[in-house]
């Protein structure tokens, strides 16, 4: 599994729709044609690189089946458009 720090995390994700509200925490939230969704994640304003059960909650939080599909929506290599339609595929959006 890739290690990533968590501003590399919050980003990613906020490239792909996702939208930052800050708290106790840093939390993003999907946005789907202008809506907040229920896909949402947290990560820690004292942690820099998330630990492996953090990555594993991130991962479900997503709604992914493998760690290989978070890291390629981190990584870039999974766009907006195909992170919309993996979730409009699963009828979660």
């Amino acid at each position: 599994m890739k290690s990533y720090k968590s501003k590399q995390i919050e980003k990613s994700l906020c490239k792909k729709g996702f939208k930052k509200e800050e708290g106790d925490h840093t939390y993003l939230v999907f946005v789907n044609d202008g809506k907040e969704t229920m896909i949402r994640t947290k990560l820690s304003h004292g942690s820099s690189e998330p630990g492996k059960d953090i990555m594993s909650k991130i991962k479900k939080q997503l709604c992914f089946n493998s760690q290989r599909e978070l890291e390629e929506l981190i990584d870039c290599k999974m766009t907006q458009k195909e992170y919309n339609d993996y979730l409009k595929e699963r009828k979660l959006i």
